[in-house]
């Protein structure tokens, strides 16, 4: 048998955004799916304001959410929050594979590979 894997999966997106419900969602439901039981993804949106409502995530699926700032120093000061908070999620979940949905998502991915031990079996 498999052992589970961790992937993290970043979106640029809010988790209410459109593309989020309509693609990465479907998506991630499909890669549970096929991965072995045990298995978890970390997704990880960016909210430009509180989340309000209930969204059904697919079982194993953890929701980590960060406020959004747009362009500029705030935007600057935005991704050194988040990497200092994502590189230890990496190294405690033990993510194998990180997945980036979009440009600016693929360059905060491309940060944290950086800082990823190598726990063998995975990819970026």
């Amino acid at each position: 048998m498999a052992k589970p894997r961790n992937i993290l999966v970043i979106t640029y997106w809010s988790l209410a955004d459109g593309l989020v419900q309509a693609y990465v969602l479907p998506y991630l439901k499909i890669i549970l799916e096929v991965l072995p039981a045990g298995s978890k993804v970390h997704l990880v949106t960016l909210e430009s304001s509180p989340m309000t409502g209930t969204v059904q995530l697919p079982d194993h699926v953890i929701h980590h959410s960060f406020p959004y700032r747009p362009l500029g120093v705030g935007a600057g000061w935005m991704i050194a929050k988040l990497m200092f908070r994502l590189v230890p999620l990496v190294v405690s979940a033990r993510i194998e594979t990180i997945h980036a949905w979009c440009t600016p998502a693929g360059m905060i991915g491309h940060l944290l590979g950086a800082h990823r031990p190598p726990f063998g079996g995975g990819q970026l």
